[in-house]
């Protein structure tokens, strides 16, 4: 059994894309991996980085990104860079499954 914290839900057969609800349900998993405003503290951006790029030397579910210069890495981290904690949250709305930079 593969151990990781992110757990997202699975499509529905026959679906190409998430539900509103599974959307919500991935949301909050991966919020549980963020530090607002910290990229550098975030478990979604330290696990899968290259150790030599700051990243978490003990993952072991692989490396995605050999630097911080990735533009996946830099897209996600500009996203956990400007969260907000104290907005309101949107989650039970769905709103935030159209909003580009949700705010959580």
């Amino acid at each position: 059994m593969l151990n990781t914290r992110l757990r997202l839900e699975r499509l529905i057969e026959g679906n190409s894309s998430w539900t509103g609800e599974q959307s919500r349900k991935n949301f909050e998993v991966v919020l549980q991996l963020t530090t607002p405003g910290e990229p550098l503290k975030s478990r979604l951006l330290l696990h899968p980085l290259a150790p030599e790029a700051g990243g978490d030397p003990a993952h072991g579910g692989g490396k995605f990104w050999k630097s911080q210069t990735d533009p996946e890495w830099q897209m996600l981290a500009d996203w956990v860079r400007h969260a907000n904690p104290a907005a309101p949250s949107r989650l039970n709305s769905g709103e935030f499954a159209n909003d580009r930079c949700a705010r959580f």
